[in-house]
């Protein structure tokens, strides 16, 4: 009877039946979360709003079978909730957040990401009675407009943070109010917000110089002007995402499909202002034409990052890489056994489409990096056994690592894996054309410290691959020929290539 606080999040077997004997027998409840209990209905909600009318917190993310009934008997009944979230509460409209911000003054917290029925109302309503939200969640709030934004930066000068990604009605005017009433802004996210130009990033930057995290990504009209403002305003930057900040195409795709090339609107000049100015960065993003030059003042500069992602940043040679590694200077006189290992503390590293790396890179971060966790190589078509070898080797964290369409590993680069790597690892082999032969049969298990994990999925494709195709090889005989033998599956298989040319010539001449 005197439990004040109670987490059940991703319990995911409790029922409505549990949060009533919690809410009849422990009325004094101030902290309940019961976040993706997706089995929670208005039923278990309005027993806690009936019986607990002390409670200030309470997380019903992914609660997705509350509807409004349940929110607004909290917010009748419980007028000193200071934190609620209803993020992914897919059936909630504004009257839920209406009576919330007219009961619950009080509000500092409140999440409504993914709540496609909520609009600038409820905003308007929040801002207008609950001047002292510091973070609140709009992330996916299609119906948003500028209006709403408006209102909340007006009367909720003490905001800390917010989320407004997928917002794409916003245009600049919506960040500029935000920039100007909410000067303690520590946290924006402004991902896919299509319509924003530099000038609402200038404004953030001029206004909120204690941001910390900051996201564009895919905010395709932002450019180095904007980048630099923040660097040159924000010292405290740790966070920042520039991913598909790529400008627009340079002309409409000849055909469906076609490959289309965009405009460099982040170049090396951006990057190597926030190295130089944001020393406290410890993630960055980047999806842009920046070359080695950019990650080196990166690693040269920024000794406490944990993650870059630098996935088709397609100039990124092995200099970067190396220079993020062992912190290079000057990247013509690398020494790969050197002892400084300035960013050791990488967990995490994408160079996805890099197609210009070597094994010497990876090896480099294998043996300088071994806390890496996540790492992507993927369509690193140059990298060899050498490279999973090292990280197998070195890198005992990791896991997650994807190397597809890494076409030049073989059974050794498989035998590293394996070897190294138990049941917590996830490894994405998809489309490397690996070995001559398969080293394990199907279905063949890993092992970690000697109990069998699950077995490598990729391993039975492949192998079921191989059927096929041989399959295929056979059905290629004369019917009144005699039987092949297994010596002549070579020729068989140059037989299919050869048709299977043959027909992809004249499709073209068609």
């Amino acid at each position: 009877a005197k439990l004040t606080i109670i987490d059940l999040s991703r319990c995911y077997g409790i029922t409505n039946a549990a949060v009533i004997a919690l809410a009849t027998h422990c009325a004094k409840l101030t902290t309940i979360k019961l976040s993706y209990c997706s089995n929670i209905t208005d039923a278990g909600v309005i027993a806690l709003a009936t019986h607990c009318a002390n409670l200030t917190t309470i997380g019903l993310n992914g609660c997705w079978r509350i509807t409004d009934a349940g929110v607004i008997a909290l917010a009748t009944h419980c007028a000193n909730l200071f934190t609620i979230d209803l993020n992914d509460c897919i059936n909630l409209t504004d009257a839920a957040v209406i009576a919330l911000a007219t009961h619950c003054a009080n509000l500092t917290t409140i999440g409504l990401n993914s709540n496609r029925n909520i609009t600038d109302a409820a905003v308007i309503a929040l801002g207008t009675h609950c001047a002292n939200l510091t973070t609140i969640d709009l992330g996916g709030c299609f119906g948003l407009s500028n209006d709403g934004v408006i209102a909340l930066a007006t009367h909720c000068a003490n905001l800390t943070s917010i989320d407004l990604s997928c917002c794409t009605n916003l245009t600049d005017a919506a960040v500029i109010a935000l920039a100007t009433h909410c000067a303690n802004l520590t946290t924006i996210k402004l991902s896919k917000c299509k319509w924003l130009t530099d000038a609402a990033v200038i404004a953030l930057a001029t206004h909120c110089a204690k941001l910390t995290t900051i996201d564009l990504n895919r905010c395709e009209d932002i450019t180095d002007a904007a980048v630099i403002a923040l660097a040159t305003h924000c010292a405290n930057l740790t966070t920042i995402d520039l991913h598909g900040c790529r400008g627009v195409p340079h002309q409409p795709p000849l055909f469906r499909g076609a490959r289309q090339h965009y405009s460099d609107n982040i170049t090396d000049a951006a990057v190597i202002a926030l190295a130089t100015h944001c020393a406290n960065l410890t993630t960055i993003r980047l999806s842009c034409k920046i070359t080695d030059a950019a990650v080196i003042a990166l690693a040269t500069h920024c000794a406490n990052l944990t993650t870059i992602d630098l996935g088709n940043c397609t100039k990124i040679t092995d200099a970067a890489v190396i220079a993020l590694a062992t912190h290079c200077a000057n990247p013509t006189t690398i020494d790969l056994l050197r002892d400084l290992d300035h960013c050791a503390n990488l967990t995490t590293i994408r160079l996805g489409c890099c197609r210009r790396l070597t094994d010497a890179a990876v090896i480099a971060l294998a043996t300088h990096c071994a806390n890496l966790t996540d790492i992507s190589l993927t369509y690193c078509q140059s990298l060899t056994d050498a490279a999973v070898i090292a990280l197998a080797t070195h890198c005992a964290n990791l896991t997650d690592i994807s190397l597809t369409f890494c076409d030049n590993f073989t059974d050794a680069a498989l035998t590293a894996l394996a070897t190294h790597f138990g049941s917590h690892t996830t490894i994405n082999l998809e489309g490397c054309r690996i070995m001559r032969t398969i080293t394990a049969a199907a279905g063949r298990t890993w092992e970690s410290g000697g109990q069998t994990a699950v077995s490598i999925p990729f391993m039975s494709r492949v192998d079921s691959f191989r059927r096929q195709v041989e399959e295929k090889a056979r059905n290629l005989e004369k019917p009144a020929g005699p039987k092949s033998s297994s010596s002549d599956f070579g020729v068989m298989k140059k037989s299919a290539k050869a048709k299977s040319s043959s027909e992809s010539s004249s499709d073209e001449e068609y």
